[in-house]
């Protein structure tokens, strides 16, 4: 049986999903030297109580090529975009293919960083 999904429904269940993941409480931390703004996610261990672990990088956001240490990793005309990091790229995109996940995730990601993203890649 073929189901037809709305575009608007669409994003809609990518911005639910990324609002009810990790990367939504990410603390952005002070850009590194090379470039790109790292994120943090913070996770706590409640059978411990109160502890909290060291932080993951959830995603680095990347204001323009130049800031990406990778050379040929992406066109120019990508950036400015987010990386997000494993394992939170895939608990996204095992839900839905990585490149309509990846297309909501842009806008997302602008709403809540209140940066322009023009693209969003797994890293």
């Amino acid at each position: 049986m073929d189901y037809l999904i709305n575009e608007n429904k669409l994003r809609q269940l990518v911005f639910n999903l990324l609002d009810n993941s990790q990367l939504k409480h990410c603390d952005e931390s002070e850009p590194w030297a090379g470039g790109g703004t790292p994120y943090y996610v913070w996770t706590s261990n409640e059978d411990e109580g109160e502890y909290w672990t060291d932080p993951d990088i959830g995603f680095v956001y990347y204001d323009h090529p130049n800031s990406y240490d990778f050379l040929n990793t992406y066109e120019d005309d990508m950036f400015p975009l987010v990386e997000i990091l494993e394992p939170y790229c895939t608990l996204i995109t095992d839900f839905l293919p990585e490149n309509l996940a990846l297309k909501y995730a842009a806008e997302w990601f602008e709403k809540e960083i209140k940066e322009k993203v023009k693209s969003v890649h797994c890293g």
